[in-house]
């Protein structure tokens, strides 16, 4: 069924515009047209057609199944709205392109700071591995130094060790016999406590033997050295003795050539002559 222009498109109950797709249409045997909703509204408050004022019920309603031509006023309404919809999808349209184009910056941003961020990261990681190196050489260096200073420690413990005994032996060699057995005292407790067994014997024999001789040696040098003074004093004596009777031939030799030029006649025919 199909309502022509002429016939009113409006519910005569509620005032709107039939919407056939939405809402459901009925007729009454009078042949008004309202909604069925307000009209089986109106029916329970009045049995009157609302238009011609006929009796009617509920079982006079027919559902109606129309198709409305739309119009003028209606279609420039849907035009407006379709407008207003297209300019609003165009605004949201223009915005999503700008978000798009911001959103593509944003990428092409956040891509550039992603391979920054790499190459620092492939620069600490580098980095990292030169500082383990450094690390294991400074580790290794440190394990060298370590092994090299204990070694040294010993060294200097030996050396130190030996420095004490030649000192020990020094002193021996040069101090009385009293200071000599006491050393030889402390040198046989450290032998006794290092190789378990005692050469004090041994060693107190050769250290007064060669205490002994020492002396010796330095009495016989000090009575060498005693004789070379006084062998330079006489011979400093000889000297200017030596030296006096030189000058003394001299005076006598030069008397004695004055003398025979003085007296001697062939030197007084030479000099008359």
């Amino acid at each position: 069924m199909e309502l022509s222009r002429t016939s009113s498109d409006t519910c005569d109950i509620c005032k709107d515009i039939y919407d056939c797709n939405s809402q459901s249409i009925c007729t009454i045997p009078c042949g008004h047209v309202f909604h069925q909703r307000c009209l089986t509204t109106w029916i329970e408050y009045s049995r009157n057609c609302a238009t011609c004022r006929r009796r009617v019920s509920h079982q006079d309603m027919i559902k109606l199944y129309m198709t409305l031509p739309p119009s003028s006023e209606r279609l420039e309404n849907d035009l407006n709205v379709s407008k207003a919809e297209v300019s609003e999808l165009k605004a949201k349209l223009s915005e999503n392109n700008a978000e798009l184009e911001a959103s593509k910056n944003k990428i092409q941003n956040l891509e550039g700071v992603a391979c920054n961020l790499k190459e620092t990261l492939n620069y600490f990681f580098r980095e990292r591995r030169n500082m383990e190196n450094d690390f294991y050489n400074l580790r290794t260096a440190l394990i060298n130094t370590s092994k090299s200073d204990a070694l040294l420690q010993r060294e200097n413990e030996r050396f130190r060790q030996s420095l004490h005994r030649l000192r020990d032996v020094e002193v021996m060699m040069k101090g009385p016999l009293v200071e000599a057995g006491y050393i030889l005292g402390e040198m046989n407790q450290r032998v006794v406590a290092e190789h378990g067994e005692s050469p004090a014997v041994k060693v107190a024999t050769y250290s007064s033997i060669l205490n002994h001789r020492l002396q010796a040696v330095q009495e016989e040098r000090n009575q060498l050295q005693n004789e070379v003074r006084n062998t330079k004093r006489r011979l400093d004596v000889a000297n200017s003795h030596i030296q006096q009777l030189r000058k003394s031939l001299e005076r006598n030799s030069e008397q004695s050539r004055q003398y025979l030029n003085t007296h001697n006649p062939i030197s007084k025919r030479k000099r008359n002559g």
